[in-house]
């Protein structure tokens, strides 16, 4: 079973539970996000990324420096070293995620209502939020668990057996 359909029997259970007991306005980002997100440090390099990317298939980290939540960096923002005849040799080996990553960071905590992490995401156009509590980072969610959320949420409407008929 790949990463995705483990994801989704976990949120079958949780948009079905939540569905007979009258609370799907009350899902927080906690029930769905990815817990204990793989992070990179401030000091990986641009080649380093591109290996993570590729190993991984994530296409978010989180940055942390020092174990603290420091930015978050996409597969979007390594690309422009590709195709770019212009680049020095060696440079993906000097620039740093601390080069490439975003520091305007906006979080949510597990508490979030998910409809409210929704909403930022939405309003401010970004595709994942790092999740913390406190200033320990323990999730992100990411534009695919959410539109794994909606698949879920959608489907367990339906009783499973006609969903898989």
């Amino acid at each position: 079973m790949n990463r995705a359909d483990i994801k989704r029997v976990f949120l079958r259970g949780v948009f079905t539970g939540a569905g007979q007991n009258g609370l799907i306005p009350e899902i927080t980002v906690g029930a769905v996000m990815t817990p204990h997100p793989f992070t990179v440090a401030a000091d990986c390099t641009a080649q380093q990324l591109v290996q993570f990317f590729h190993e991984k298939q994530f296409r978010h980290f989180l940055v942390t420096d020092s174990g603290r939540l420091a930015g978050v960096i996409s597969d979007r923002d390594v690309i422009p070293f590709f195709g770019n005849s212009s680049q020095e040799p060696g440079e993906l080996q000097r620039v740093t995620a601390a080069d490439l990553m975003s520091t305007d960071l906006i979080t949510v905590e597990p508490a979030t209502p998910l409809a409210e992490a929704i909403e930022r995401m939405v309003n401010v156009g970004i595709n994942s939020l790092p999740v913390v509590d406190g200033t320990e980072v323990v999730g992100i969610l990411t534009s695919t668990d959410v539109f794994l959320s909606l698949e879920q949420l959608l489907l367990s409407a339906v009783p499973l057996q006609e969903a898989v008929g």
